[in-house]
């Protein structure tokens, strides 16, 4: 029963899990300035090699120790003890391995191996970045894809006084003490010699005898 339970049953989260810490160790590679294409060969190197090596050398190491309490307290092998159990660990394990499955891979497979170390033509983000292209190629297409919506459309605008450096009319009130400016601008513009000025107040007019309202309205007809 036990045995149906982990071959039917616990086969599954042992193998998302197993998923989840390779995406995991990928991530903290890829902090160590690793590129993509590698990171994730990387990852299953230590997973496949640098693991099962470590719990096998403490192992090791805790049977040569005599001293129970430092036994213990062991919990990495380290310094030259490291370099001698890796040594002998490849050797003894995986060199075996490692020609068998050499020897049973095509030259098409061990070139498409070696392209995915070299290459991220086949990574995720390589394929989320080609669907985002032909995302807009296809919507380019679309007949409605270009047509402008109504607040997309060309139209005009009417440019304040601010915008022209100019000040409102409107401000320029008998009220305030400011119709010497109209009187100013009246003048400026030589509103004197327009012809329709002239028919209607003649030749001798002044400007005390128009009232500011006029003033403004001829200020206008010039300017436009």
């Amino acid at each position: 029963m036990l045995d149906g339970i982990w071959r039917t049953i616990g086969i599954h989260s042992h193998h998302q899990q197993l998923c989840e810490n390779y995406v995991q160790l990928a991530a903290l590679i890829a902090k160590t300035k690793v590129g993509e294409a590698r990171r994730t060969w990387r990852a299953i190197g230590m997973s496949t090699l640098i693991r099962p090596f470590n719990l096998w050398a403490i192992e090791r190491v805790r049977a040569r120790e005599k001293d129970e309490e430092k036994r213990k307290k062991l919990k990495r092998v380290e310094g030259a003890s490291r370099i001698e159990l890796l040594s002998e660990f490849v050797d003894m394990l995986l060199l075996e391995e490692m020609k068998e499955a050499r020897d049973n891979t095509s030259p098409e497979q061990y070139t498409k191996i070696l392209d995915s170390i070299r290459e991220t033509k086949d990574k995720a983000s390589q394929k989320e970045k080609d669907d985002f292209v032909l995302g807009i190629q296809r919507a380019v297409k679309k007949a409605t894809a270009l047509k402008p919506k109504a607040m997309e459309k060309v139209r005009g605008f009417d440019r304040t006084s601010t915008m022209l450096g100019k000040i409102a009319l409107s401000k320029l009130t008998k009220a305030k003490g400011l119709e010497h400016l109209i009187d100013a601008e009246f003048r400026a513009r030589n509103i004197f010699a327009m012809r329709k000025f002239v028919k209607e107040f003649g030749e001798e007019a002044s400007l005390d005898e128009i009232t500011i309202k006029d003033k403004k309205k001829w200020i206008k007809q010039h300017e436009a």
